[in-house]
């Protein structure tokens, strides 16, 4: 899967760093049937998704970068080179087009405009463990760029930006908090389920304290990716 990529990567390259995860990843995928034939079932797509549900979400927010940013043709060639000038990842990024749509849709990540978008799809690793500020930085480029993102993966906005309350272009782009919030009137979920921003931003989400076991399960994972 994207999310598992290595042997796109340079071995020696200064966004490489070699943890036990990215070795056997290289081994597993080398062109060596002794070697994918002893280790290769370890990364089945099951497999591997299943270990990436257990791993800690903060651990993965750090050594991750894991969205599909919905953007405007012509703001596209902006948010590449800002990728690979600030955010230190060498996997290769997809790029696929997408008609928007031609009446509104509220929450649907090419719904906003009527326009071409291409989506880029971001995955990759990086090896400060600042996943979270890069996240952050890309998530205010896209929006300033007119895109959005998928709310699939990991979102760190503020409530400001998530309903773009946070400057004219975020205006533009994110979902408008009063017409999501009349959606669920009329529905009666108001009271029943979470909001969206609650459910998928992880400001809104309740910090757990940490437990010798939590704490330990964060020090191997770091290890392991």
């Amino acid at each position: 899967g994207a999310f598992w990529m290595a042997r796109p990567m340079a071995f020696l390259s200064r966004h490489t760093r070699l943890t036990p995860a990215v070795l056997m990843l290289f081994l597993a995928s080398a062109p060596l049937w002794p070697i994918r034939a002893l280790i290769g079932w370890l990364f089945s797509t099951k497999r591997l998704f299943s270990w990436l549900r257990t791993a800690p979400q903060e651990v993965i927010a750090e050594k991750f970068i894991i969205m599909d940013a919905y953007m405007p043709t012509k703001e596209v060639a902006n948010l590449v080179e800002k990728i690979r000038r600030e955010v230190p990842i060498s996997t290769p990024l997809w790029l696929c087009p997408v008609a928007g749509s031609s009446t509104p849709q509220l929450l649907s990540p090419h719904g906003h405009r009527s326009e071409l978008f291409i989506n880029v799809g971001i995955y990759g690793r990086v090896c400060d463990t600042q996943g979270v500020e890069y996240t952050k930085k890309l998530e205010s480029q896209i929006a300033e760029g007119g895109g959005r993102k998928m709310l699939y993966s990991q979102n760190f906005y503020t409530e400001e930006e998530f309903w773009g309350k946070a400057g004219s272009k975020w205006r533009e782009t994110m979902p408008q908090e009063s017409e999501y919030r009349s959606v669920r009137r009329k529905y009666k979920a108001e009271g029943t389920f979470l909001d969206l921003f609650s459910k998928v931003c992880e400001e809104a989400r309740i910090k757990e304290e940490g437990t010798m076991v939590s704490r330990l399960g964060r020090f191997i994972a770091r290890m392991m990716l």
